[in-house]
């Protein structure tokens, strides 16, 4: 079955086939995988439920993650909490400087603490 990832980390040999054919990479090269969902309306926790369900068809290699939106959901927060879920980024928008340093500070100290290992 083919999936969608708004953003993700995948090995450079995998990305130079993916280029040249989207279906080439295997779920083993991915790394790391962000959902993005930019909504006028508050998010469905079934939302949340499918991309837990997607990084769960990834296997194993997968390191970071995150769920970002410009909204949310009264129980969306706490589905997310538990460890292996993908990070919660809600109410997350370019209008909110705060809240965009905040996810580009976190998102660099995940970045090379992955890097690092």
């Amino acid at each position: 079955m083919m999936h969608e990832i708004d953003v993700c980390i995948i090995r450079a040999e995998d990305a130079a086939k993916a280029r040249q054919d989207p279906e080439a990479p295997g779920a083993s090269s991915l790394l790391g995988a962000w959902e993005c969902k930019f909504f006028d309306h508050n998010l469905d926790k079934v939302l949340g439920r499918a991309f837990v369900g997607l990084l769960d068809d990834m296997g194993q290699n997968l390191r970071l993650s995150g769920l970002c939106s410009n909204k949310t959901h009264p129980q969306l927060h706490e589905y997310l909490r538990p460890v292996r879920r993908p990070y919660p980024h809600l109410i997350l928008t370019p209008l909110d400087h705060a809240s965009e340093r905040r996810f580009v500070t976190m998102l660099s100290a995940e970045l090379k603490k992955m890097s690092a290992a």
